[in-house]
């Protein structure tokens, strides 16, 4: 596998108290744009521009806790697109919820797994946002814990 610093969407991230917090990164999936020489009368013939796919053929997503939650008793992570993003980064226009993760382990090593998400997006921009669930993760005392995710490439294994 390989990380590349322009798909990561929480690099360590802490996530801890009773709001939702938001990835520190949103990947931009680009511009839906048009084929070149793609007109008017082909999009009322049925044909579409070309539209967004995410993990492609070679990417996968990764997502995991990378320290314990200290005091959550779940975790749930919000796959979510939007049509536009802030200065940081953040989504902040066109928010939609693909869908909801809920994990019942919070403990270090637990693997976010990746949910059934449409094939293709109109959405520019894709996020996540966490927001762990138990006692003591409403008290702003709380440690909470952390969390890496984004896409990694797959690379064969070679023998050297």
């Amino acid at each position: 596998m390989r990380l590349d610093k322009q798909s990561i969407l929480s690099d360590a991230q802490d996530v801890r108290g009773a709001a939702i917090v938001k990835s520190e990164n949103s990947i931009d999936l680009g511009d839906t744009g048009m084929v070149h020489g793609f007109s008017a009368s082909a999009a009322a013939n049925g044909r579409v521009p070309i539209r967004r796919r995410i993990g492609s053929k070679g990417q996968r997503f990764m997502g995991q806790i990378i320290r314990d939650f200290i005091g959550a008793t779940s975790l749930e992570v919000n796959f979510v697109v939007g049509t536009g993003v802030d200065a940081n980064g953040v989504i902040n226009a066109g928010r939609k919820l693909l869908q909801t993760v809920t994990l019942d382990t919070v403990t270090a090593g637990t693997a976010i797994p990746w949910p059934n998400i449409p094939r293709y997006l109109t959405e520019r921009y894709f996020a996540l946002e966490y927001l762990p669930k138990g006692a003591a993760s409403t008290g702003s005392d709380s440690t909470g814990g952390q969390v890496t995710a984004g896409f990694v490439e797959d690379v064969p294994d070679h023998d050297f």
